[in-house]
């Protein structure tokens, strides 16, 4: 919103403004989207989905839905120990999910757009570095030779199935 702010004050043009952020880096309508291609997830909209959630067993992570993972990622564990966490989350119920833990190595995907076409480029392909199991340190570049197979497969599916959040959109983004 700041920089909506200071663009409207200098009379600038923004091809990327905060509702522009709002709705297409909304995760929930991501996984929507994604369909099977994202592992088991819920979106929290009441206390008792919350309450049965922690007592529930299940091995996972609660996600805002808008903001970076590593920095609002807490697993259920976390979440039971820490009653600012759960006033947190409650706090602004719909505004959470719950993603289902996977085993695996997490990889991400660097991708652009230019203008009107409605080609992806991938020009970056990367192993996460994952600290504490939710702090993202950094990336192993990988040749983007190493994307084929079932990662190919699931990568242009993906692509495909967030076609809708790319419409009219310029620039880079990750996967």
């Amino acid at each position: 919103p700041d920089a909506d702010e200071l663009a409207q004050q200098k009379s600038w043009r923004l091809n990327y403004t905060y509702s522009d952020f709002l709705q297409r880096s909304d995760k929930v309508r991501q996984k929507e989207l994604l369909g099977n291609s994202t592992p088991h997830w819920q979106c929290l909209t009441t206390q008792a989905e919350l309450e049965n959630l922690l007592r529930s067993g299940r091995k996972g992570f609660f996600k805002r839905r808008h903001g970076s993972g590593g920095y609002t990622l807490w697993s259920i564990e976390e979440v039971k120990k820490d009653t600012q966490i759960v006033e947190s989350v409650t706090a602004s119920l719909g505004d959470w999910y719950f993603e289902d833990w996977v085993e695996g190595k997490p990889y991400s995907v660097q991708c652009v757009k230019y203008g009107n076409s409605e080609d992806v480029l991938i020009f970056g392909f990367s192993e996460q570095q994952i600290d504490q199991g939710k702090f993202f340190v950094g990336s192993h570049i990988s040749p983007l030779s190493d994307i084929s197979g079932a990662i190919l497969s699931g990568l242009t599916e993906a692509i495909r199935n967030i076609s809708s959040l790319l419409t009219g959109y310029e620039g880079f983004f990750g996967i």
